[in-house]
């Protein structure tokens, strides 16, 4: 089995960070690729079309790394924190640039990557007490970005409050984090948020 994840936190063996490994500890993965956008080279999207018209991307940096994996991924995983109800930057670059796999599926007609009924999982946290909308921005974009990718949005985790109380402290998390890492290709669809 193939994982693709992307650890959108720059901040290494914080919250993020913490949540995805104890996820991975729970899959039997054979190949993990983990790509930090934060320690990557890449341009934000450019908006040219080229995407529209060759169904590539025109720019040339380290998203060519991700591209590669994307079509043979059997799972992927959107790991981040919220900044200001979305997903940071860095990370939301990386999400931006997969345009061109939208443009290949609804303005080429191509099928896109990779085999569609692939499991995609997001985990989220964020610092600020629990408030109902808190994770919407980053689940609105992960949705979309795992149907451009050919991936079905199966499940996401979401916890707040982690400024006060960090991942790393919380075993319930750590615990049920490996439960559903475990549990990944069930396609049982779920929304936690704490």
């Amino acid at each position: 089995m193939n994982v693709l994840a992307i650890m959108g936190s720059a901040r290494n063996r914080k919250n993020t960070y913490t949540m995805l490994n104890a996820f991975l500890e729970g899959m039997d993965a054979d190949d993990i690729s983990i790509f930090v956008p934060s320690e990557m080279n890449i341009r934000g999207c450019l908006a040219c079309g080229a995407c529209a018209k060759i169904g590539k991307c025109a720019v040339s940096d380290d998203m060519e790394r991700f591209y590669e994996k994307v079509p043979t991924a059997d799972c992927m995983l959107l790991a981040t924190p919220i900044y200001f109800n979305g997903i940071p930057g860095e990370a939301k670059k990386l999400i931006d640039r997969t345009q061109v796999y939208w443009s290949q599926k609804y303005e080429l007609m191509k099928n896109g990557p990779g085999n569609k009924s692939r499991p995609a999982y997001l985990l989220a946290n964020g610092g600020a007490p629990f408030e109902f909308n808190q994770f919407t921005g980053a689940r609105l974009t992960a949705d979309y970005f795992f149907r451009a990718c050919n991936f079905d949005f199966i499940g996401q985790y979401c916890i707040s409050k982690t400024d006060s109380f960090e991942v790393a402290n919380r075993q319930d998390v750590l615990k049920e984090l490996k439960i559903l890492g475990n549990k990944w290709n069930n396609k049982e669809k779920y929304i936690i948020q704490r």
